[in-house]
């Protein structure tokens, strides 16, 4: 049957082709007028057409499954989602380095499944490593991406407690101070408290204060992780390259080309505010009454 694009949910490039570079194969989905640029664009850990001899648990279409497997990752800040429009914004973008999707397909009872999770990083057109879990978090964090997700903490006694996240939001300010490169990192997120696996109270002001002061240093990690990460790589997933680039046009023209080696030496401050606004429905645990 004659395809029909408009229907065209993913776009899949296997690591082995993006790992020498994809740039010849996006021409066609950039100059066809029957293509569509809101499409999913994802990196597959082995062959791309591997994908449509998998099977999804709601969808019959492999590709349908998928996309909505992407949908339901994004909205918990577990990928970094990108379409085809985001990356070719960031592919030819000379201050930030494009990230996508990966994939993998595992076999469960002699079914395959597909595996969605982390982030795709690339140098250039090139696929250069992956951020886990975590670090891809991080990563959200600082571009302001993340919608919601859980966060999980200890208390005092070491029990663990998932905090919801409702909102967040972020401000990269650049800075150039006697020749040295910073950024100056503000991340403001907010949500409730979601469960908790131990008996103490936390419906108290001294609680609150300490799982916010908790969650504060949990996404302050995730965000050095990811720093860590994109640093020892050399690649500007987080667009330092352009908050510098706005800020100092006349500067950014005398060292961009130099930038995969002024990066890795930018100080990044990171402030992280944290509220906390409901304990759900029954403020105090369930503690069985001793007889």
């Amino acid at each position: 049957r004659k395809l029909y694009f408009p229907h065209n949910n993913i776009i899949v490039f296997s690591k082995e082709l993006a790992e020498k570079g994809i740039t010849p194969y996006l021409s066609f989905f950039i100059r066809d007028h029957e293509t569509r640029n809101m499409v999913w664009v994802l990196i597959a850990e082995d062959q791309a057409g591997d994908v449509m001899r998998v099977k999804t648990d709601l969808e019959e279409i492999p590709a349908v499954g998928i996309a909505r497997m992407i949908e339901d990752r994004v909205a918990t800040s577990e990928i970094s989602g990108v379409m085809l429009q985001e990356f070719l914004t960031m592919l030819i973008s000379k201050t930030t380095d494009p990230v996508a999707t990966p994939l993998r397909i595992l076999e469960k009872a002699g079914e395959k499944k597909p595996l969605i999770e982390g982030t795709a990083v690339f140098k250039g057109d090139k696929l250069l490593t992956y951020l886990n879990t975590k670090e891809t978090r991080g990563l959200l964090w600082v571009k302001g991406d993340v919608e919601s997700g859980i966060i999980v903490i200890k208390d005092p006694q070491d029990n663990k407690i998932s905090l919801e996240i409702t909102k967040a939001s972020s401000k990269v300010k650049a800075e150039i101070t006697n020749g040295e490169y910073k950024i100056k990192l503000k991340v403001s997120t907010e949500g409730n408290i979601g469960e908790q696996m131990g008996v103490t109270n936390l419906a108290t002001g001294k609680m609150i204060a300490y799982l916010e002061r908790q969650k504060q240093e949990a996404v302050k990690r995730e965000i050095e992780a990811a720093l860590k990460k994109a640093k020892e790589y050399k690649t500007d997933i987080f667009a330092f390259g352009e908050a510098f680039h706005r800020k100092y046009p006349n500067n950014w023209q005398e060292i961009k080309r130099d930038w995969d080696n002024i990066f890795p030496e930018i100080k990044v401050s990171i402030e992280v505010d944290s509220l906390l606004h409901h304990a759900g429905l029954n403020l105090k645990p369930p503690i069985p009454v001793k007889k």
